[in-house]
């Protein structure tokens, strides 16, 4: 029975083209649901198949079908109506389901960032949504973090909707397209954020563990300011201030100076941090 769900659940959401978006995003929901609960014997590794999915059918309708089953996945993790055995079941989901295929994701982020614009577009709102949702539920930003490619890969996205925007604006171009890019922009900037606020939790955590053995937590400290200086702090500066960027802060979009406004709060917060960290850090050396 639960096999049988699951392949007329595969064959509605990745064969058939007759299903509405109301029901289709319902029963990619219920595919989720399906394999966050279903027993490894009978499934061993249902996102390993979903990512095959779209190396064999690279289609823009499978690949964003297949995006938006994942990202339900660390929603039906937190669903408290699904109940597992044990903790150790659950973490054990998490692990084959999340932990596990973390890189294949970042690799298609980046594959997808580092194509042309036009095979951007198509699939990197779904694509970026995806990944925001499993960084937020499994912490695992700490890879992206060290990935320099990601980060100039994502201003690239976020300069040419914000160059679109003001286009839209001048020239009041197709409201659907404008929509599109706005939506862009909106999930760039929360991808951001919430990777500023991993890299300043680092900061914390140095903090937290300066009570223990002073030279390892100077060297863990000296390593992450030294990949402020040398990446992040340098590309997040020189990115928000570009034109594209400052020209969209100056239309009155709220759906569009909003998540900008946020971003910059939350660079602006990370670089104040990271000095006075350095300070104190270059005091204790004294």
């Amino acid at each position: 029975m639960v096999l049988g769900l699951r392949e007329t659940l595969w064959v509605l959401i990745f064969s058939s083209s007759s299903v509405s978006q109301p029901v289709s995003v319902q029963l990619k929901l219920a595919l989720a649901a399906l394999i966050v609960q279903i027993p490894g014997k009978n499934w061993i590794d249902p996102v390993a198949d979903l990512f095959a999915l779209v190396q064999q059918n690279p289609q823009h309708q499978i690949v964003s079908a297949v995006l938006e089953v994942l990202a339900m996945i660390p929603e039906q993790l937190s669903n408290r109506s699904i109940q597992f055995q044990s903790n150790e079941l659950y973490h054990e989901k998490c692990s084959v389901l999340l932990e596990k295929h973390i890189d294949n994701l970042i690799e298609m982020v980046l594959k997808v960032l580092q194509s042309p614009l036009e095979n951007r577009l198509k699939v990197s709102k779904d694509l970026l949504a995806c990944l925001l949702t499993w960084i937020q539920f499994g912490g695992n930003g700490s890879k992206i973090i060290e990935t320099p490619e990601f980060l100039h890969g994502l201003f690239s996205l976020l300069h040419s909707s914000c160059s679109k925007a003001v286009v839209f604006e001048e020239e009041e171009e197709d409201d659907d397209d404008e929509e599109e890019h706005l939506q862009i922009i909106e999930t760039c900037c929360e991808l951001l954020v919430e990777l500023i606020v991993r890299m300043s939790g680092r900061i914390e955590d140095w903090d937290d563990n300066q009570q223990g053995d002073e030279i390892s937590t100077l060297n863990h400290g000296n390593e992450w300011f030294d990949r402020l200086g040398r990446v992040w702090i340098p590309t997040l500066s020189s990115n928000l201030c570009q034109l594209p960027i400052i020209k969209s802060l100056q239309l009155r979009k709220e759906q569009l100076q909003r998540p900008l406004i946020t971003l910059l709060c939350e660079a602006i917060e990370l670089f104040l941090t990271s000095l006075m960290e350095s300070c104190l850090l270059y005091t204790s050396r004294r």
